[in-house]
Order: structure tokens, then C-alpha cells, then sequence
């Protein structure tokens, strides 16, 4: 059970991508992203983080995913 107001919630941390990463039988490609207590309390820093990411995922996905035109 995770204790939200710390800055560590598991000792077992990659859990989620070692248990159902691409590597598995049935697998998915994975993210699993971990932020600490002030990311969590500050609306602003959430919202900052959220939009940076969020652009970060689709430059990713647009180069890496997307697929490829004729």
C-alpha cells in the first residue's frame, strides 16, 4: 500500500513494466512513471509536468509508432 505523501511508494519500483512489458507472453510496450511528493502537491508543477509530458509522448509516438506512409 503506498503512503502518497512520501516520495517513495514501493520498495518494488518497475513493477508494472516487468510484470506486462513487450518482453512478456501477451505483452505490452510500457511507460511506468514514478514523481515524487511535490510534483504531487503543487497544482502548478502537476500541470507544467502533465503538458510536458503529454508533448514528450506524442513527438515520441509520432516518430517511433505512428505508421509509415507509402
Amino acid at each position: 500500500e503506498c503512503d502518497w505523501s512520501s516520495d517513495v511508494c514501493s520498495s518494488d519500483l518497475g513493477w508494472i513494466v516487468r510484470s506486462y512489458g513487450s518482453h512478456t507472453t501477451n505483452g505490452v510496450d510500457a511507460i511506468q512513471l514514478e514523481f515524487g511528493s511535490s510534483f504531487r502537491t503543487d497544482d502548478k508543477k502537476r500541470e507544467e509536468t502533465a503538458q510536458f509530458l503529454a508533448e514528450a509522448i506524442k513527438a515520441y509516438t509520432e516518430k517511433y509508432l505512428a505508421p509509415k506512409q507509402p
